[in-house]
């Protein structure tokens, strides 16, 4: 999932969120960091990094779309969910 060349966080997120630039102040190539600061919520998808990629979050007022480029497709967000849902693991 977090993969930079494979992984759909990897390929959308990483250009921005790295160790680098940490956007949002976190490194998306960093899985712990990323569970630390509550990025990622395994089994949770209440976080802000997850919102702000499903257009059809009923949370969104305030929000910036994630990818700056616009929302993930669905089927990538539904990807992302079941991902989280399962238990978020570091792949």
């Amino acid at each position: 999932m977090m993969n930079p060349s494979t992984g759909i966080l990897g390929k959308n997120c990483v250009a921005c969120h790295n160790s680098r630039d940490r956007n949002g102040n976190y490194d998306m190539t960093n899985y712990e960091d990323m569970i630390a600061k509550g990025v990622i919520i395994p089994g949770d998808v209440t976080s802000k990094m997850y919102r702000r990629m499903d257009k059809n979050d009923a949370n969104l007022e305030g929000l910036t779309s994630m990818p700056l480029t616009g929302y993930l497709p669905s089927l990538e967000v539904n990807i992302v969910k079941s991902w989280i849902l399962n238990g978020a693991k570091n792949d």
